[in-house]
């Protein structure tokens, strides 16, 4: 027997709703077919699976911060090209 709570439709207003943020950029990716979705007569909808993945392909990974002697060796690289340029 399916799970019915798998089967369930999420509008983009109910999305935008979860995200906490507007409906212009899950229609405007949708168009663009930056992620998958479903049409339900005119409308986009998406499955869980869908939400989801259209909520991932937004994330921003964080990046670790250089360490000091990364720091001093590409302020040391930039001093040389000043040096060679002028």
């Amino acid at each position: 027997m399916p799970d019915f709570e798998d089967l369930r439709l999420i509008s983009v207003s109910d999305l935008a709703d979860l995200c906490g943020s507007g409906e212009d950029w899950i229609r405007k990716g949708a168009a663009a077919r930056e992620f998958d979705w479903t049409k339900a007569g005119r409308e986009i909808k998406f499955t869980r699976g869908q939400a989801e993945a259209a909520i991932a392909s937004r994330r921003v990974a964080a990046q670790g911060l250089p360490t000091l002697d990364e720091v001093a060796a590409r302020r040391q690289a930039g001093v040389r090209a000043k040096r060679r340029s002028a």
